[in-house]
């Protein structure tokens, strides 16, 4: 059946071991294609597939196969790529006979040294990964009630299983509050204070913002009139604190988390009486 079932990540190439003999035409270097790219591993939701060769530009880095080679009594695939290097993300497509075609998804934390056992084998340089001036991670939205005149004092905290510990809270219609957000969760959160009717609206609304690169940025709190106030999306053992009047009419105001997926477990109201 020839399906791939170990490889070795090589300095110069990939070493595939397959479970049967393969065909002749394996050894045709035009039969086979890889490429690779990296993820970015932060407290954001998700990561743009990201270049190699361009680490802060999103894309994917096709790996030129110099050559294949058939060895390892014929069970065995090696596919030189002078330029291959760690990464996240290496996806391979082979041909091990006619009319056959594996494609594999491999994570190479290191490389192996190079493998030798080929006529013709030569040492490559690796090309430099490339910096892009100005790129970067994008900072945090600056937020609009991280500063102001204190009020009573509100602390929310959350808890384990995507929970606020505080499910309700009360206020004076119009009164001035400092909320505080406490996090000794495991993963970020913010406290979303929305207007009455509109949890769903906003929570899929911020489901959406997975697909958006600033959405971290942006604390995934989507820009609909819905949301009235809100805290920066805080990190795991962290705290923030918001001044804000709460709303002027009575009612039950909801809040939410709105970490992409959190919002649908994690819920408060805010009784404004």
């Amino acid at each position: 059946m020839q399906v791939p079932v170990a490889f070795e990540v090589r300095e110069n190439g990939l070493l595939l071991t397959f479970s049967d003999k393969l065909g002749a035409g394996a050894a045709e270097a035009s039969r086979h294609f890889a490429q690779c790219w990296n993820y970015r591993y932060s407290a954001a939701y998700g990561s743009p597939e990201l270049s190699l060769r361009q680490p802060e530009q999103a894309g994917h880095d096709v790996l030129d196969i110099t050559r294949a080679v058939v060895v390892g009594e014929g069970r065995q695939l090696f596919l030189e790529m002078p330029q291959i290097q760690p990464a996240g993300q290496i996806h391979v497509v082979v041909q091990p006979q006619d009319g056959v075609e594996r494609e594999l998804f491999l994570t190479a934390h290191v490389l192996g040294g190079p493998f030798r056992d080929f006529a013709g084998y030569q040492a490559v340089a690796k090309q430099p990964r490339l910096a892009v001036p100005g790129a970067g991670p994008a900072a945090a939205q600056a937020n609009p009630w991280g500063q102001g005149k204190p009020g009573r004092a509100l602390r929310v905290q959350t808890a384990a299983g995507l929970q606020f510990a505080e499910r309700e809270l009360r206020a004076k219609r119009g009164e001035r509050l400092s909320v505080t957000l406490a996090n000794p969760d495991v993963v970020p959160h913010n406290w979303v204070l929305l207007a009455p009717g509109s949890t769903s609206k906003v929570g899929e609304a911020a489901n959406k913002m997975i697909a958006d690169p600033r959405g971290f940025s942006k604390h995934y709190v989507p820009e609909v009139p819905e949301v009235l106030v809100y805290t920066d999306m805080v990190d795991p053992g962290r705290e923030f604190t918001i001044y804000c009047n709460a709303p002027a009419e009575p009612g039950n105001y909801p809040y939410i988390c709105t970490f992409p997926g959190h919002w649908m477990v994690m819920k408060g109201v805010l009784v404004v009486e």
